[in-house]
């Protein structure tokens, strides 16, 4: 799990510096991922920060995510990238908090996460935090959603609250 969450990390750096390659002008595709692209609603202007259901269909799910995100594997999960989003889903392992209390406990004590967010839903749980690592400030978000009786895990880690922001939103749209 801390090896996907290290890779999740660099690919959101990765994707950082996309940001900038797009503001300076740099129109090559360095470093796509093969995959299936989110395509914003041919009756709305794309424009960035726009957001389009994105099939994942190895999972059967869909999620809305920005126009041009891509699903790729990484792992055995799946993992959703675009321009200021990075978010891993897959099915909870045996690992995965069975509770949002257990949750809460493991990102204390583990991450010694702060300014803790916490929502219930319906079928399961988004949380979000912040802990500092070695290169700073991350922001977590860590969703836990039951679809037809199947758990599944949502979540990403980023040195930037913007995407925090944008990766609790895809997965608070995550549905069947």
């Amino acid at each position: 799990m801390k090896l996907k969450i290290a890779v999740f990390a660099a690919l959101l750096a990765l994707g950082a510096c996309k940001d900038k390659e797009k503001e300076s002008g740099d129109k090559s595709n360095k470093g796509d991922t093969a995959g299936k692209t989110a395509e914003v609603d041919k009756g709305e202007k794309s424009k960035e920060g726009a957001m389009a259901p994105l099939k994942i269909e190895k999972l059967g799910l869909t999620m809305d995510a920005p126009a041009g995100a891509k699903v790729s594997e990484l792992a055995g999960s799946q993992m959703i990238q675009a321009p200021g989003l990075v978010v891993g889903i897959e099915e909870a392992g045996q690992f995965s908090a069975k509770t949002l209390a257990a949750e809460i406990e493991d990102l204390k004590s583990t991450y010694s996460g702060t300014d803790v967010t916490q929502e219930e839903v319906e079928n399961g749980w988004h949380v979000t935090f912040i802990n500092k690592g070695g290169m700073g400030k991350n922001y977590w978000v860590k969703s836990h959603l039951t679809f037809d009786g199947k758990v599944y895990t949502c979540g990403t880690t980023s040195p930037n609250p913007e995407h925090q922001a944008t990766a609790l939103a895809a997965c608070k749209s995550l549905r069947k």
